[in-house]
């Protein structure tokens, strides 16, 4: 499973009214990142990282994702500071 290419369809799907569909895969996608770190690509039955860890595009995708399409996944900025936070 590559991020990139599921970025693309997630924003395909939802472009053309399957809303629900896409923000199933994005979460899905977005905690399996989170489960097994960011990496170039996953395995498609075991979700393992393979390829090149924390690869800065895979990263940049994930939190693209965070776009408020997915359900389960929120970024909300917390206190003062720019950090961001995950909520799971």
């Amino acid at each position: 499973m590559w991020s990139p290419t599921n970025c693309q369809i997630t924003r395909g799907l939802a472009a053309y009214g399957h809303r629900e569909l896409a923000a199933e895969i994005r979460d899905k996608t977005i905690a399996n990142a989170i489960q097994n770190g960011i990496s170039e690509h996953y395995g498609s039955v075991t979700g393992k990282a393979l390829g090149v860890p924390d690869y800065c595009m895979s990263s940049t995708l994930v939190a693209r994702m965070l776009d408020g399409l997915a359900k389960k996944h929120k970024l909300r900025l917390r206190g003062k500071e720019t950090r961001h936070e995950l909520i799971r």
